[in-house]
């Protein structure tokens, strides 16, 4: 039993009251202005300095659940009701936006004893808090009068599963939308027993068996990691597993001349500083200014000499480089359960659309590569437009490259040059990598 359970009614009212303040809030960001649900929870509690730790981390909870399981919402609202408040066109009652909370949170699987006060709260009484997902959410329909049964594929919409790949993990893959991610870390070597160290320290348990050297599995919900002297003095980078095997496809050599063509905020800038030892260059460019700072705070604390930032431009491609990553911008389909409810903003054009986009960059950055040299496009969606599609275009396009094959860290198997790596696996994010080589 946590905390929460030994609130007094008084203190549970505030909370499932800021709870649907809060959620109210987001839902219009999120529907109306496309916000991330993070970014507007984090606006909320500054303007709300009332709440408590433990207040943010019900309401959190709430919101977030809310948006991971908006599909089976709409399917117990109806498609007039849930219509209605994507539009912004149907204001929902204090009352109901609390019973959508708690539909989430029950579905969720939060703890039992809350949520059998809040039950109590809203009058469902004899409301059995067990089973599966699927089933949780079929009692508490019952509970009110309705009989609708949730399947996975409700999750998402319906268009979403034709732009999968033949042969993918769809119900896999609908799986993960049902669960919190957990966070990853990649150790540096140097400093791993110091880091496993601290993270006893914090009473978490990380799993550590996997094939990719440094990989480091936090589970979700555990004490935050960024304000440790470990992190801040960069003994360790938040990193996806998935992330850390496209570094993995690029396969930098000391000494080498990389170009991080879309780099962000350089979680991957940073590891093939790493895999280089230090030797050789790693530029890191992007549009984003503010990324490159970040990514400039990053490279400070880790101490990397051999990376330097450059705004984005043709001259980056002016001079031949050993290796060119370009993990291009996309939908961002295979992160979905990080930024829940996304999947319900997409619209219908935008996967053609970022396929064209990704052409365009990937063809803008291959003159950048020598001969022998490897050009490596990477994604994290789970669309083969984007994946497949462009890679196949491009090599179209431009016969002066050829796949390049590698060895795909998460199963030891020859990709061919192209790879997805699944999220079901190791309980890590979607991502797609593809490594050619420029023959002449």
């Amino acid at each position: 039993m946590n905390d929460d359970s030994k609130l007094t009614p008084g203190k549970m009212r505030a909370q499932l009251f800021g709870a649907e303040e809060a959620a109210r809030a987001v839902l219009q960001a999120f529907f109306r202005d496309h916000a991330p649900a993070d970014r507007v929870l984090t606006d909320f509690f500054r303007s709300n300095r009332k709440f408590g730790s433990r207040d943010r981390r019900m309401i959190s909870a709430a919101v977030f659940a809310l948006l991971r399981y908006w599909g089976w919402a709409r399917k117990l609202m109806g498609a007039e009701f849930s219509s209605g408040i994507e539009t912004l066109e149907l204001t929902l009652t204090r009352r109901e936006m609390l019973s959508l909370l708690f539909f989430a949170l029950h579905v969720d699987g939060y703890d039992r004893d809350y949520l059998r006060d809040f039950a109590i709260e809203l009058g469902l009484r004899g409301l059995s808090l067990g089973g599966s997902q699927s089933r949780r959410a079929a009692a508490f329909a019952a509970a009110i009068g309705e009989k609708v049964d949730f399947l996975a594929s409700d999750l998402v919409p319906e268009r979403i599963l034709d732009l999968l790949p033949d042969g993918f993990s769809v119900k896999e893959f609908l799986g993960t939308m049902t669960s919190r991610p957990p966070m990853w870390i990649r150790v540096r070597d140097e400093f791993r027993d110091r880091t496993m160290a601290r993270l006893a320290e914090l009473g978490i348990e990380p799993e550590t068996d996997f094939p990719v050297q440094g990989a480091v599995r936090i589970p979700a919900g555990s004490p935050a990691l960024y304000t440790t002297e470990e992190f801040r003095s960069g003994m360790f980078e938040i990193q996806d597993l998935a992330s850390q095997c496209i570094g993995m496809a690029c396969s930098p050599r000391r000494g080498e001349r990389w170009l991080d063509a879309c780099a962000g905020a350089g979680g991957k800038t940073l590891q093939l500083a790493e895999m280089m030892e230090g030797r050789g260059t790693v530029v890191a460019s992007d549009i984003r200014e503010s990324a490159l700072e970040e990514l400039r705070t990053r490279v400070r604390r880790a101490g990397y000499g051999n990376v330097m930032t450059k705004p984005a431009g043709r001259q980056l491609v002016r001079h031949p480089y050993d290796g060119v990553l370009v993990d291009a911008p996309c939908t961002g389909s295979g992160v979905w359960r990080r930024n829940p409810g996304r999947q319900w903003l997409l619209p219908d054009e935008e996967p053609a659309s970022c396929a064209a986009r990704q052409l365009s960059i990937l063809s803008g950055f291959a003159p950048a590569v020598k001969i022998g040299g490897r050009l490596v496009y990477a994604t994290c969606s789970v669309f083969k437009a984007e994946n497949e599609d462009v890679v196949t275009k491009f090599l179209t396009d431009n016969p002066q490259f050829e796949l390049d094959c590698f060895t795909n860290p998460l199963d030891g198997v020859d990709t061919g040059g192209m790879a997805r790596f699944m999220g079901h696996g190791f309980d890590n994010d979607y991502m797609f990598a593809a490594r050619m080589k420029r023959v002449f």
